[in-house]
């Protein structure tokens, strides 16, 4: 494909950016160039791609955008004059993005002529609730030892009724739990190694274990303090996401019956 030179990225960039109106032509002329015109619409067009394109909030004064159009203007007459406009490659190109302009015009209109209300929104959002697995979280605490015989300690220290939270405070060499006296606050199963979401699952509220659990950390003897359900995500908060996946759905079926009427045939 033709690649602009940097000194004209700016007006080329533009070039193919924007739909094109299909209502009546009602824009006033600016400018005649040879015998074209660049109407109020041509300049509204590119003013609005050419912020897009350079990222920019601030519009260049209008004389500085009819004087890019116009050089765009002269470019384009240019290149009709040297034949550049029946260049095979030029003809490839055009033609690949008349058919992606085409695909999607045809795929705004089957969506505008389907559109998804807010009631099939919140039936997705129901379907996709009911079966969704909401993971518990855990309010724990732990103590961590560089051994096992150092973990079989603290369990025969907490099985004579010493407080969970004064052994993690004197013997946990994790620092950062252990000023707090051993808390690790909220935790989902899967955020802590295998062993230790395991032992956190088989153990009832406010008992610790009782064997030593293993990790690369080292030894952990465990308590839990508290269970609870992790909130689902609300509905206003993924109604944005359930209406591109139910496009994606309506794409799909489109295609699909599209696909089912046609005479295709696969040529080896």
């Amino acid at each position: 494909m033709f690649k602009p030179l940097a000194s004209t990225c700016v007006l080329s960039c533009v070039l193919f950016s924007h739909l094109p109106s299909y209502a009546a032509d009602l824009a006033k002329p600016l400018v005649k160039v040879n015998d074209i015109i660049i109407t109020q619409q041509d300049y509204d067009n590119y003013a609005k791609a050419r912020a897009k394109h350079t990222h920019s909030k601030t519009i260049p004064n209008k004389e500085i955008l009819i004087r890019e159009l116009l050089q765009r203007e002269l470019i384009r007459q240019d290149a009709v004059r040297k034949g550049l406009n029946q260049n095979p490659e030029f003809l490839r190109d055009i033609k690949y993005i008349e058919d992606n302009l085409l695909m999607a015009i045809s795929m705004h209109d089957y969506l505008e002529k389907h559109p998804i209300d807010e009631a099939a929104l919140k039936r997705q959002y129901e379907t996709e609730l009911a079966s969704l697995q909401i993971p518990n979280e855990y309010q724990v605490r732990h103590i961590l030892l560089k051994t096992e015989s150092e973990a079989k300690a603290i369990i025969a220290a907490l099985k004579q009724g010493q407080p969970f939270s004064q052994l993690a405070l004197k013997k946990s060499i994790d620092n950062g739990s252990a000023k707090k006296a051993g808390e690790l606050g909220w935790i989902t199963q899967s955020a802590v190694p295998q062993k230790f979401g395991t032992a956190l699952t088989t153990l009832e509220m406010g008992k610790y274990t009782t064997t030593p659990v293993l990790s690369k950390s080292g030894w952990h003897v465990i308590q839990l303090d508290g269970m609870r359900q992790v909130p689902p995500t609300s509905f206003e908060n993924v109604k944005n996401d359930l209406l591109v996946r139910l496009q994606n759905m309506q794409m799909n079926n489109y295609v699909g019956n599209l696909i089912k009427d046609a005479d295709i045939k696969i040529i080896k």
